[in-house]
């Protein structure tokens, strides 16, 4: 009899719980396919701002994808989270996208010294980069001030703001770094390219004026150092297939 008593509410829960299992495994199923959209969406839409870029100036374009992949290099040194780690990429990525600007070519390109008008100018792209970020906020809390502040300096005698040390978030310190070592390392209408050990010298010449110090020590970390010269081998390379490209 007493077998008899339990069965029935036994087997009740046992449906319940089964019943449960099942929805709970349609949601998350239905979460996993939403978040796997997302994810998707958010890709293609970076891809079509690098293409703007590309479209624009693809001498940027290639040097924002190097600069990405040198701060990728830098951050594994800080231990950043990985969705902060995301947003650092997608601003190294993106840091130069305000200068897709019609108004900027003829200053990017210029194999004359600028004049203060086209000094100021220019001095207004992490503002233009920041402001077409903006809408990812969401997404990526702080990427429009990280993009925004790439070219401020430790010592404060950056722009746009004149933030001085760690006022800088660091990723936008990491990223410096990493932009002007690119900078260096490859051809550009102004100069000829630097020798990795050259363009390193530079970066200690700029360490607690331009850059944080902390940053430009980090990148003589064996691991770290490796990889940003095969990356600017990398990009010497692209450089040239793109010069002779017809």
């Amino acid at each position: 009899m007493h077998i008899t008593r339990w069965t029935a509410p036994l087997t009740g829960i046992a449906g319940a719980l089964g019943g449960a299992a099942v929805v709970a495994a349609a949601w998350s199923a239905d979460v996993r396919s939403r978040r796997a959209e997302t994810a998707r969406i958010h890709r293609v839409l970076v891809e079509l701002l690098l293409n703007a870029l590309s479209a624009g100036d693809p001498v940027t374009e290639r040097h924002s994808r190097r600069v990405a992949d040198l701060t990728d290099a830098l951050a594994t040194v800080y231990g950043i989270s990985r969705g902060r780690h995301s947003t650092l990429r997608l601003a190294a990525l993106l840091h130069d996208l305000g200068k897709i600007d019609d108004r900027f070519f003829h200053i990017l390109h210029s194999c004359e010294p600028l004049s203060a008008a086209d000094r100021e100018r220019i001095n207004q792209h992490p503002h233009e980069s920041a402001d077409i970020l903006e809408p990812l906020e969401p997404i990526h809390p702080g990427i429009a001030d990280i993009v925004e502040a790439h070219h401020e300096c430790w010592d404060g005698n950056g722009y746009p703001e004149g933030l001085a040390g760690k006022e800088i978030p660091l990723e936008s310190r990491l990223i410096s770094v990493a932009d002007v070592f690119d900078a260096l390392t490859q051809p550009r209408a102004y100069h000829s390219p630097l020798e990795p050990d050259q363009a390193l010298r530079e970066l200690r010449r700029g360490a607690e004026s331009r850059f944080d110090p902390a940053v430009v020590a980090q990148v003589e970390r064996e691991n770290v150092w490796t990889r940003w010269v095969e990356i600017a081998g990398r990009g010497r390379r692209e450089e040239a297939t793109a010069e002779s490209a017809p």
